[in-house]
């Protein structure tokens, strides 16, 4: 995989923002070709500029949806069948574009889901063995549209293919991490006789590198779900310790100029355990405190009903 060089990154960016214009944007064969024209001095296969450019306007708004973004990878991969990237780039794409909020329409998002698995299977033909498309292809399937209607199907699915990517790279700590997140929902929602092992995926997961690598909320969300693990198989004392560490470092956030701690997406897993599972005092006054400082309260009213 092949990006724009720093010295030519101006000079892309004008060509994307020609093409795209002003409001909706909508691709025709002309716009591609004189995008290509325009970006012909930049080393890249035609390919992977059009790669580039699907991958730059991926989250703008589009005159008819997927079907225009579609079109940019469709012209990729007919200039160069063999690029697994572009097929690669074409289903991450597509895993964005199923998405309710961006295809409303359920018939829609299962059809862009199938495309998107064929992408994915495509590329792998063409890259056997390569660890980063088989972690794709597990999102694809635990986020499928249809994950909640079939939930045992697509967990295996995507546990297969989380543990297939592992296998090709065994430091892959996000592969580590879905894995675990796979074991947690088979626990929650399968079997309740399962949070043993959903506890040993997540002490698996190298959360250091987690933490280094990745925005610092996937860490805190990881240990917050090890110590919900430890709650719901019945471990209190390995739940307690791991819970008040957790608020330990995030009692140190400081808040960013907006009044906000980016660090932490959400407490979900630690506010069910303190309210339905653990019988600690403290515990449940410390988390009732960060619930207040991250502004929390109406989503967690449960909390509240509790401790008053």
């Amino acid at each position: 995989m092949s990006g724009v060089s720093p010295k030519q990154k101006s000079w892309f960016e004008k060509a994307v923002k020609d093409l795209a214009g002003k409001g909706e944007i909508a691709i025709t064969q002309a716009k591609l070709e004189r995008f290509l024209a325009a970006t012909s001095s930049i080393p890249l296969p035609a390919e992977e500029r059009l790669r580039e450019l699907a991958i730059s306007l991926e989250h703008e708004i589009f005159a008819t949806g997927w079907s225009d973004l579609y079109k940019i990878y469709q012209a990729a991969s007919q200039l160069n069948p063999m690029n697994p990237w572009v097929y690669h780039s074409w289903g991450i794409a597509a895993l964005t574009w199923f998405e309710d909020r961006q295809t409303p329409e359920m018939d829609e998002r299962l059809e862009i889901a199938r495309e998107a698995e064929a992408f994915f299977r495509k590329a792998l033909e063409l890259a056997p063995q390569q660890s980063e498309i088989a972690y794709s292809l597990g999102l694809l399937y635990y986020h499928h549209p249809a994950h909640e209607s079939d939930r045992i199907h697509y967990l295996e699915k995507a546990l297969t293919s989380f543990r297939q990517a592992l296998e090709w790279n065994s430091t892959s700590v996000m592969a580590q991490l879905y894995v675990a997140h796979c074991s947690f929902d088979w626990a929650r929602f399968i079997d309740s006789e399962a949070w043993e092992l959903a506890a040993q995926a997540y002490e698996q997961v190298d959360r250091e590198r987690l933490f280094l690598e990745w925005p610092a909320w996937r860490a805190f969300k990881c240990q917050e779900q090890l110590a919900a693990c430890y709650a719901w198989n019945g471990q209190e004392d390995k739940a307690l310790s791991l819970f008040n560490q957790l608020l330990d470092e995030i009692e140190r956030l400081q808040e960013d100029e907006f009044g906000q701690l980016e660090e932490v997406s959400d407490l979900d897993e630690m506010v069910e355990a303190v309210t339905q599972k653990l019988t600690c005092p403290e515990l449940q006054h410390r988390t009732l405190e960060q619930v207040k400082r991250l502004g929390l309260e109406f989503i967690y009213g449960e909390l509240f009903a509790q401790l008053c």
